[in-house]
């Protein structure tokens, strides 16, 4: 009686681990549509996860060509809190000003502004930092990382950019340390220079 119970307790523990296994996985919970009324009406060239359920949108509106990959149509921010496919968008500043947005209008841009207003242009990739803070690899005429903080009540302008010369660049990533990284669009065998790091916020 002992034997069968243990051999019982153990297939149980042994069922209960495998559940647990299988179940501590990245999997899909929700799908936001970008044309739903939750969305971010248009493409979304990438997304930067700040927390569970708690990240920002990149949209990149269609090019008329490849020689305007960098002149887009539109490029803007769409900040989600709290969120599911049906709700959790929250507002964003368009155009610098405008706090309830509605997106999928041709000609939105989202611009960063302290001092001075630099507005996304061909913005393709961000990232996030363990603050809640998103990097965008804009390229605008000093091809700025552009930095904004996202919360409840929306997508704000931080006080910091980062210049980083006169290259487009493109893919951007940001360390456990706050170290980000940023690439240049294309590369040769001359250029020594095409992938550039900086010291982290703080």
């Amino acid at each position: 009686m002992n034997r069968l119970l243990t051999t019982l307790l153990c297939i149980s523990v042994l069922i209960s681990v495998a559940g647990f296994s299988q179940t501590n996985q990245w999997m899909t919970d929700y799908t936001t549509f970008d044309d739903a009324l939750n969305g971010t009406g248009d493409q979304t060239s990438s997304v930067a996860v700040v927390d569970s359920n708690r990240f920002v949108a990149l949209v990149t509106n269609t090019p008329t060509s490849l020689a305007n990959l960098f002149n887009p149509p539109g490029n803007y921010l769409v900040g989600y809190w709290y969120a599911d496919s049906g709700m959790g968008r929250v507002p964003s500043p368009i155009n610098g000003t405008q706090t309830e947005p509605l997106y999928g209008v041709t000609g939105q841009y989202t611009s960063w502004g302290v001092l001075d207003v630099v507005q996304l242009t061909g913005a393709w990739q961000m990232a996030s930092d363990n603050s809640g803070r998103v990097y965008v690899a804009n390229n605008d005429v000093n091809h700025n990382i552009l930095v904004f903080q996202i919360d409840a009540t929306g997508v704000t302008t931080t006080d910091y950019r980062m210049e980083t010369g006169s290259e487009n660049i493109f893919a951007i990533e940001v360390d456990d340390n706050g170290y980000v990284y940023v690439a240049d669009y294309e590369g040769n065998g001359s250029k020594t220079n095409e992938l550039k790091v900086y010291a982290g916020i703080g």
